[in-house]
């Protein structure tokens, strides 16, 4: 794992560790203690999920409030720009670095951001915890997982292969799913 996704894995479990925060985690509640203003604004379709930006007064995340957006898409949009204002503010990227062209190092910055934000959403241990006690239902473990972490089955899907836990007939219940 890069250095810079190490360090967004190690800020995401210190906001869950100091917000005493288990899934589903209140995205809102740990924007306010970081110091960031969300506001959902109505984008038009083509336009990001979320985007953050830095002002003279503070950091605002502001959220696509389109209908269209699947929840679980907003909440793992918000927690992705959330990690990079966690990022700026560990001293681990600048403040206008992921406001720049494509690069490597936005790329970087970018795939550290997720990995930051799957932990804000659906924490190693509280996975593989619940990925255990669910051993019994295995045909909607996925499901059921997904629902209590608030996040898609597909960001799930992502989740579980990273720890290695998704058996054969399941990596083919998350493929036919889709989601």
């Amino acid at each position: 794992m890069e250095r810079l996704a190490r360090v967004a894995m190690g800020q995401a479990r210190a906001l869950l560790m100091e917000l005493h925060e288990e899934p589903p985690v209140s995205l809102e509640r740990i924007a306010e203690y970081i110091g960031v203003e969300v506001r959902r604004h109505r984008f038009a379709r083509c336009e990001p999920d979320a985007f953050v930006h830095k002002t003279c007064s503070g950091w605002i995340c502001y959220i696509n409030s389109n209908i269209h957006i699947p929840w679980p898409r907003v909440r793992y949009s918000l927690a992705h720009e959330l990690m990079h204002v966690r990022l700026v503010q560990a001293g681990a990227a600048s403040g206008s670095l992921f406001l720049a062209s494509h690069s490597e190092n936005v790329s970087s910055i970018e795939r550290a951001c997720n990995i930051g934000a799957a932990e804000l959403l659906m924490p190693d241990d509280w996975v593989l915890h619940w990925w255990h006690e669910l051993e019994a239902h295995i045909p909607s473990r996925v499901s059921i997982l997904a629902a209590r972490c608030e996040v898609s089955q597909r960001a799930l899907s992502v989740k579980l292969d990273h720890l290695g836990l998704c058996q054969p007939m399941e990596t083919d219940l998350l493929r036919m799913v889709g989601t």
